[in-house]
C-alpha cells in the first residue's frame, strides 16, 4: 500500500475525530517482517507504531509473549513507550521460546519526530486509561489458590478399585 493512500485513508476515517494524530495514539502491526508497513504508518501521521524488524521471522511464542504483555500493561495503564518494553521484557524472559533475548530485539518502536519540547506521543497519557481494569475500578480479582490445590480440585476423582466379595461356600 502506498503511504499516499494511508494517509487518505487514515484522514478519511478521522475526518468526525480531528485528524489522525487526535484519532489514533498507536498501531501495532503484528507480522513478521512488518517495519516496512510501520514506516508507512509513521509517515501518514500515526504517533507510535509497534513492529516487527525485516531481518527475521520471529517465533509464535515471542509474539504471544509480547502481545500478551503490551497489552495488559496498556490496558492497567502504561503509556505506549512503557508498555513496549515490558513486552520486549516478557520475551527476554519467556522460558519456552527459543534465543529469547534475540527474538525480544526483533520487535522495535517507531516514533514521530520528537516535538519542540524533546517529548514523544509514546510518553503521553496510556490510552487506555478509562478503562475500569486502568482506574482500579473492577472487583477485585478472585482468591488465589496453590497450583497443586487447583489441580487436585479439577482432576476427576478416580473410584477405587472394587474388590470381589468374599464368597461364602
Amino acid at each position: 500500500m502506498r503511504t499516499h493512500t494511508l494517509t487518505q485513508l487514515l484522514h478519511d476515517g478521522a475526518l468526525t475525530g480531528g485528524g489522525v494524530r487526535s484519532c489514533l495514539r498507536f498501531v501495532f502491526v503484528s507480522a513478521c517482517f512488518s517495519q516496512p508497513a510501520a514506516l508507512c504508518f509513521i509517515q501518514a501521521g500515526v504517533p507510535a507504531v509497534v513492529a516487527v524488524t525485516h531481518s527475521g521471522r520471529l517465533l509464535d511464542g515471542a509474539a504471544h509473549a509480547f502481545t500478551r504483555a503490551f497489552y495488559l500493561a496498556l490496558a492497567v495503564g502504561r503509556s505506549v513507550r512503557e508498555a513496549f518494553h515490558i513486552g520486549k521484557q516478557a520475551v527476554a524472559a519467556a522460558p519456552d521460546v527459543r534465543q529469547s533475548a534475540m527474538e525480544s530485539d526483533k520487535f522495535v518502536l517507531l516514533l514521530q519526530p520528537a516535538r519542540a519540547d524533546g517529548s514523544h506521543a509514546a510518553d503521553d497519557e496510556p490510552p487506555f486509561k478509562d478503562l475500569p481494569i486502568a482506574t482500579g475500578e473492577c472487583e477485585a480479582p478472585p482468591r488465589c489458590v496453590a497450583p497443586h490445590r487447583a489441580t487436585r480440585r479439577a482432576a476427576p476423582r478416580r473410584a477405587a478399585p472394587r474388590r470381589a466379595a468374599p464368597r461364602l461356600s
